[in-house]
């Protein structure tokens, strides 16, 4: 019911991708006047270059996205099979289903939970985090 095998080691990219954009960007600068939140953590030298993996990973993103979405369009037009409204809005056509391949649940409550303990540890180290100064007195 899901991705092929391609299309989710696509979606392990994206996750990933995204992960250590955002991680990344805790600790990037402008190297003007704004600062990550966690960039008291860090050397300015380390820093700038977790400010340039940051960059760069958006490039990365956006290819991945391109490519994502010409694969969708590839299924479309050539292959004839619409993914793009079921990922709209989650469902299929039972014709296009089989029975054995169903997906059984989901873990909503599970993700929900995983979730708000991330954003809750998140925010603690936010807080906690030392002032930063992008100049050196």
């Amino acid at each position: 019911m899901g991705h092929n095998p391609l299309g989710a080691l696509m979606i392990v990219a994206f996750l990933a991708m995204l992960l250590a954009q955002s991680v990344t960007g805790l600790f990037a600068n402008d190297q003007v006047f704004e600062t990550g939140p966690l960039f008291g953590y860090i050397e300015i030298g380390t820093s700038d270059r977790l400010t340039s993996l940051h960059k760069q990973l958006f490039d990365w993103i956006v290819a991945a996205i391109a490519v994502h979405v010409t694969a969708a369009l590839f299924y479309l037009w050539v292959r004839r099979e619409n993914l793009i409204l079921p990922m709209i809005t989650g469902r299929k056509r039972v014709e296009e289903t089989s029975a054995k391949i169903g997906i059984d649940g989901s873990r909503t409550l599970l993700a929900v939970c995983i979730i708000a303990a991330l954003g809750a540890l998140l925010a603690w180290i936010v807080r906690s985090a030392p002032v930063a100064s992008l100049y050196v007195f």
